[in-house]
């Protein structure tokens, strides 16, 4: 789905995109909802039957909101049937798994923001994350970044 995101970012020519029953999971969702804020061609994405959990139905909705807020000219229409809201990301870190150090950290959930946050904005999905971060700076009060000068540009919320 990182692929798929951002190649959506430049998509200048596809109307419709079906990706019912491909297994996109909660990451994949949100790499796609935070790509279709930046994209102005699509008008339907379907995601019907796919396990997309809740942070990726979040993520969705947030884009809706964005597009809303934003006066986009024409809004896209998500489809989201029969989708699994309450699965987790099977990578997501598990303290009850064996190796607990081979497993992925958690998804990043805005409700659950604070912290340090390395992004490398070639990745989709943190991308994803960055932008989620810089829309939380605008609207919280208060000193939210401090750069830190590295070969991977760091930011801290």
């Amino acid at each position: 789905m990182c692929q798929l995101g951002a190649a959506l970012r430049n998509n200048q020519t596809l109307e419709l995109i079906d990706i019912s029953h491909c297994d996109v999971g909660e990451k994949g969702a949100i790499v796609l909802a935070d790509s279709m804020k930046e994209n102005e061609t699509v008008q339907q994405l379907i995601l019907d039957n796919n396990p997309i959990g809740h942070l990726g139905g979040r993520a969705i909705l947030r884009c809706l909101c964005y597009m809303v807020v934003h006066k986009r000219e024409t809004l896209c229409e998500f489809s989201i049937k029969r989708v699994n809201l309450e699965c987790r990301d099977p990578l997501e870190r598990d303290f009850d798994h064996p190796n607990p150090s081979q497993m992925r950290p958690p998804l990043f959930d805005p409700q659950e923001a604070g912290g340090t946050h390395t992004c490398n904005l070639a990745d989709p999905y943190q991308r994803s994350v960055a932008n989620e971060l810089v829309e939380l700076a605008w609207t919280q009060d208060g000193e939210n970044w401090v750069r830190v000068c590295q070969p991977v540009p760091v930011c801290y919320y």
